[in-house]
């Protein structure tokens, strides 16, 4: 059993997102399926709804491949093929062959989609079905108007009406030959009345042609003259032509009562028809609210929303370009009901009702503006009390009517139900209803609903901290501006700011210093403690933002130090692999010469040979001098000597970017910082880049 009264859908806005949604459809059935939708109690039911609209979002929004389908407004067309003896017009005919035709060709392409079990469970108990289309294609043409090869007879009908044409027309072009060189008739010579071809002729000479008058121009400058000659002919032909109409309805006849034997099939087309033109409203509707599919749990163990936003208010500021707060709240059993405090006007109500609407969104089978990562239970009965209730018929003040509400909340609350309480207690005296609004929440937790509760009441604020079930929230205000933030602090309970307001307006310090006398100091302390604690809050969020920026500035140094680093081991890295390939070319050589001195070389020719190997290493080593500084240039003299390196200088590694600085020098070894590392290298391979100040 499911309790989602209409009253409360209103007051949430859902039957205005539906409204909106109703305005995308394409026509009259979905539009009024649309207004018909209402939240499910259903897991299996919520899920699949929210599926069919997940899986037709993605291919909307990722432009992916899906038949071609439009609405076709036939219910006129299927409810006439109800009634007995009843004859559809050519063009119905053609609608309902287009419905078959386009619904078969979606049923098999929606079967052929891949990753979208929802949208092919829609499609799974109908055939397609293109029975009509051959009918229908039988008997019409593409204008709609019955084939002459409907029927032999109307095709003989058809034939004697050419030839009754041929034959009035020879006559006709006669008589219009003739009676134009005497100048009788208009430039335009004829017209058609009743069907009949006429003359026209000027009004004058209308008593001089031999004929029917069948009337005349609104000036009465023209008559509209049937020869005589043609009378015969032309009746003859109207004739033929009422024949010719009595056959096509015989024929149009005969197919509507065959139509009307798949009648079922045309119906549970249009409604899958009907089905898809809804679903392509609401991807629509997502598209342009930023929708997503939230997560469902089938045993109530978390209500999570993430970034959520009330679309109404969304599309409010959009237009005023204002920028909406998101929400972010979290719900469990062990906390399940949310007390929200804070100052009047501060978003209290807003966090109440966005929480409410995306709720019933979500067991609508509708995609709701939030983070994906939202999470939603699927509640059994949504339980709301919001604003004024008070009815003149039934003589109940304001406050007996939310007592009633809540008393009814008492006798059905249990732990599948939502509530929503805006300014929970208000009403009556401060104090008493402050009374009875503990005693009524102590009472309601005991079925452990889940809700959300705003409320000014200082000993709610602290039940929430007692109570087992509660937790508490506040929305945050900026002390120094006394203007809300709209954001909403979990496990904190908020200061209404009465005096801090008060004060900021200018009221008299007198008043206000009497007005502390007046209530209770505990309650003032209370206040102010809120009031601090909301401060500290917004200082520590300061101090956090502070933190994770220089975090931000030492990641990058770290970044960059690391970059040196592997810059650095590169280098080490190349140098050690030269010097393993010289070693390995020097002993390769000290074995040839050996071999050499083996097989009687003199010690002239050996020594000739070391010097030339010398020379030539000499020259390689040069040349590869030259490519590191220049790009393989060939080296040239340089005008300038090269200034020594000195203790505080900027160097680089050759072929490096970083620069480094000299920290000593010895024995032909510097020793170079790099930012906090220190690497010691060969003097002489080191790159001057700015000498020190």
């Amino acid at each position: 059993m499911s309790t989602f009264a209409d009253n409360t859908l209103n007051r949430l806005e859902f039957e205005e997102v539906l409204r909106q949604i109703a305005a995308m459809c394409g026509g009259a059935a979905s539009r009024e399926e649309a207004l018909a939708i209402r939240p499910s109690a259903e897991f299996n039911e919520v899920n699949t709804a929210l599926n069919r609209a997940h899986e037709f979002h993605v291919i909307r929004l990722n432009a992916l491949a899906f038949p071609e389908f439009h609405y076709l407004e036939v219910q006129k067309e299927l409810s006439t093929l109800k009634i007995a003896g009843a004859v559809l017009e050519g063009r119905q005919f053609l609608l309902l062959a287009e419905l078959a035709l386009m619904v078969s060709g979606l049923i098999r392409g929606v079967r052929k989609l891949e990753e979208s079990d929802a949208l092919q469970e829609m499609v799974q108990h109908i055939e397609p079905d293109e029975s009509v289309v051959h009918m229908v294609g039988q008997i019409l043409n593409e204008h709609g108007r019955v084939k002459s090869s409907a029927s032999r007879e109307l095709a003989s009908i058809r034939k004697q009406i050419d030839e009754l044409r041929k034959k009035a027309n020879k006559h006709f072009e006669t008589l219009v030959r003739r009676y134009r060189k005497l100048g009788w008739l208009r430039e335009y010579t004829e017209s058609v009345y009743h069907d009949r071809r006429v003359l026209a002729v000027v009004a004058e000479y209308k008593h001089k042609l031999e004929g029917i008058i069948h009337g005349s121009s609104e000036s009465g400058n023209t008559a509209f003259v049937e020869p005589s000659e043609l009378v015969g002919v032309n009746n003859e032909l109207a004739g033929a032509l009422h024949r010719e109409k009595e056959e096509e309805r015989r024929i149009l006849k005969q197919l509507t009562r065959e139509v009307a034997h798949h009648r079922p099939t045309l119906l549970r087309f249009f409604e899958l028809l009907t089905h898809f033109d809804l679903l392509e409203a609401k991807a629509r509707w997502f598209r342009a609210n930023d929708c997503v599919r939230p997560k469902l749990n089938r045993d109530c163990s978390r209500l999570r929303l993430i970034s959520a936003v009330h679309p109404v208010l969304q599309q409010k500021n959009k237009s005023l370009k204002l920028h909406t707060i998101p929400l972010d709240l979290e719900l469990d059993p062990e906390q399940s009901m949310l007390v929200i405090s804070g100052p009047n006007a501060g978003g209290k109500s807003v966090s109440l009702k966005t929480t409410g609407l995306l709720q019933l969104m979500t067991q609508s089978g509708l995609l709701i503006p939030a983070d994906e990562n939202s999470e939603l239970p699927v509640f059994a009965q949504l339980l709301v009390d919001i604003g004024d209730d008070q009815s003149i018929e039934q003589q109940l003040s304001t406050y007996s009517s939310r007592l009633k509400k809540l008393k009814h909340f008492l006798r059905v609350a249990d732990a599948r139900t939502l509530i929503l309480l805006d300014e929970f207690g208000t009403g009556s005296d401060p104090e008493l209803g402050g009374a009875i609004a503990e005693s009524i929440l102590i009472h309601l937790m005991e079925f452990k609903p889940w809700g959300i509760i705003t409320t000014h009441f200082g000993n709610i604020k602290v039940a929430a901290q007692q109570i087992s079930g509660l937790r508490n929230a506040s929305m945050l205000f900026n002390e120094e501006t006394l203007e809300p933030t709209y954001r909403l602090k979990l496990d904190t309970p908020g200061s209404s700011y009465t005096f801090e307001v008060a004060q900021k307006i200018g009221l008299d310090r007198k008043v206000l210093n009497l007005a502390r006398k007046k209530i209770d100091k505990g309650r003032v302390r209370l206040d102010k403690l809120l009031v601090d604690m909301q401060e500290n809050f917004r200082q520590l969020e300061h101090e956090r933002s502070a933190v994770q920026a220089e975090r931000d500035i030492l990641r990058k140094e770290l970044e960059r130090l690391e970059e040196e680093w592997e810059s650095i081991r590169n280098f080490k890295a190349s140098r050690q692999k030269e010097e393993f390939a010289r070693l390995v070319e020097a002993g390769r050589k000290y074995e040839d010469l050996l071999e050499k001195w083996k097989r009687g070389a003199t010690r002239k020719e050996l020594l000739e040979q070391i010097v030339q190997a010398g020379q030539k290493r000499k020259q390689k080593e040069v040349r590869a001098a030259a490519r590191s500084e220049g790009g393989g240039k060939k080296p040239r003299r340089r005008k300038t000597e090269k200034k020594p390196i000195e203790v505080g200088d900027r160097v680089k590694l050759p072929g490096g970017k970083s620069t480094g600085i000299v920290a000593s020098i010895a024995d032909g070894k510097t020793m170079v910082e790099f930012g906090n590392m220190r690497v010691q290298v060969k003097t002489d391979t080191l790159v001057l880049a700015m000498k020190k100040k």
